[in-house]
C-alpha cells in the first residue's frame, strides 16, 4: 500500500537470526535476533510472500498466507546475509546457507505487512 520508503536502511537485519515463526488467522510473523545488545526485530506479513528455499524450491503465497508457515519453518535458525528493499515494496531477505523471503507490497487498500526494529515500526 505504502511501499518502501527510498532512503531506507534494513542492514540492521544483516547477520540476525531468525528465532521465531508464527502465525494468525490474517498474518504470518517472523522475528529475528542479533547480538544481546541489539534491539529485536521483527515482519508482520499481511499480504503475499515468496520463499526460495535453501533446497531450490519456490513457493508464493498470496490469498492463505498461513498455508506457507508450513514452509517458513525452513529459515528458522538461519542468518540474514543480505537485506533489500525496493520503492515498490518489495522486501527481499537472503539467508547464509541458501533461502530467500521476499514479503511484497501486495495489497491495495490495507497494510501488506511491518517492519520493527527496537521502537521503529516501518508500515508498507
Amino acid at each position: 500500500m505504502y511501499g518502501l520508503p527510498p532512503d531506507v536502511d534494513l542492514s540492521f537485519f544483516v547477520d540476525t537470526q531468525v528465532t521465531l515463526v508464527s502465525f494468525g488467522w490474517h498474518f504470518v510473523g517472523v522475528e529475528f535476533i542479533g547480538n544481546p545488545y541489539d534491539p529485536h526485530s521483527s515482519i508482520s506479513i499481511e499480504g503475499a510472500y515468496s520463499l526460495q528455499l535453501p533446497e531450490g524450491d519456490k513457493h508464493t503465497w498470496h490469498d492463505n498466507l498461513r498455508q506457507g508457515a508450513a514452509y517458513l519453518v525452513a529459515i528458522v535458525a538461519l542468518r540474514v546475509a543480505s537485506a533489500v528493499g525496493t520503492p515498490n515494496g518489495t522486501l527481499t531477505l537472503t539467508f547464509k546457507g541458501g533461502g530467500v523471503l521476499e514479503v511484497h507490497d501486495s495489497e491495495k487498500h490495507y497494510e501488506s505487512y511491518q517492519i520493527r526494529y527496537g521502537d521503529k515500526i516501518i508500515v508498507v
